[in-house]
Formats: structure tokens, sequence, C-alpha cells
């Protein structure tokens, strides 16, 4: 499973990538390149099922073998999750819902919140741009139509844990709820990492 994470924080870089192939190895085939991205304005986290050859110059984290394998055993398509990097640094002083307007006291415990808030919010928007990758992963071209849910309609009274939009379409329905009930996996995963080494 190939997944790079283009990040200045060795630490965070090494401890989310071996979080996600511990969790997702055989659940997302498709090579998954996540990065920072300045300037998301309407977006705190965005997926993409891309052609490697949309790139005239490919992420530095991936390797000639990478793409080698991308185009040989994925059809030339990978996942490409950005992340804000405004909402990220602003998460360092604390998850505030009139900024992140998520309901975080109803997925993290209190001691997280306080502790981790930037891991709380990496953790959840990671959790719900990788279900959109588990959405997609079955396509073999860029605008297929073979998407997968694990929720097949959207329950309305369901409301505790999901944000505002999350009622909006099935496609944010069903990575809503996957991110709330996920979330705290992937941060236990990428806390490990830290501590391991």
């Amino acid at each position: 499973m190939i997944v790079r994470f283009s990040c200045k924080d060795k630490k965070l870089k090494d401890s989310v990538t071996k979080a996600i192939k511990e969790i997702y190895r055989g659940k997302i085939n498709k090579p998954i390149h996540i990065s920072f991205r300045k300037g998301m304005k309407i977006n705190t986290g965005w997926h993409a099922l891309e052609s490697v050859d949309r790139y005239k110059r490919t992420p530095i984290e991936l390797t000639k073998k990478d793409i080698g394998s991308i185009n040989e055993t994925h059809s030339g398509l990978l996942h490409v999750i950005q992340l804000s990097k405004t909402d990220f640094e602003e998460t360092q002083k604390g998850l505030k819902s009139d900024i992140i307007p998520y309901p975080w006291p109803e997925i993290f415990s209190e001691h997280r919140r306080l502790t981790d808030p930037q891991l709380c919010w990496l953790s959840l928007i990671l959790s719900h741009e990788l279900q959109h990758g588990w959405q997609t992963d079955l396509l073999t071209e860029q605008d297929g139509e073979n998407f997968r849910y694990q929720h097949k309609c959207i329950n309305m009274r369901k409301k505790k844990g999901l944000s505002l939009w999350a009622h909006k379409s099935l496609w944010e329905y069903d990575a809503e709820l996957y991110a709330k009930d996920n979330s705290n996996k992937l941060f236990s995963m990428i806390k490990k990492g830290f501590t391991d080494g």
C-alpha cells in the first residue's frame, strides 16, 4: 500500500502514514497522497481521485517506482487528499466550533480536545476524506460511477456528532458517519506512532 504524506514534521508524517497503512490496508487499494494546502476557504479537507498524468510535476514524495506502480496496477489513478493548513494551525489554540463547525464534544473526550486539539482535527478530517477514498476506490476511471457506500440512505433524525452539512448528500452523510465512528481509532494509532518512535 502506497501512502505518501507531504509534511515537514517527520514524526507526524511517519505516524500518520503508519496509522493509515495499518487501518486501511485491504480496504483502500489505490495509492494515497496527502498534503497541507494554504488558502482553502470553503473546505477544511478535500478528496479527489486523480490521474497521475495530470501533474506536470509529480509531488516530490512520489518516487519513480510509485508512479510505475500507479500506472501499472491502478490505471494511473491515486487518491489525493488536501488538508487546510490554516485550519490545522488554528486548531493548535483549541477546537472552536464557530471557526471549524463540527460538534467536537460529541466526537472526542474533553481530555483529547484539551491536550491534542490539532490531532483531534487531523483525525476527524482525515477519517472523513479517507472514507471518500474508500467510496471511490473501485473506480477504474476518474469519472466512473462505481461508488460504494456503507450507509444506503440518509437518516435525517441522526444528527448527534455530525456536521451541519452531513445530510446534504449520501456521499457526505456516509463520510460524516464513518468519521464520527472512526476518528478516535485513527487518533489513537497516530498518537501510538509518536510514543513508539
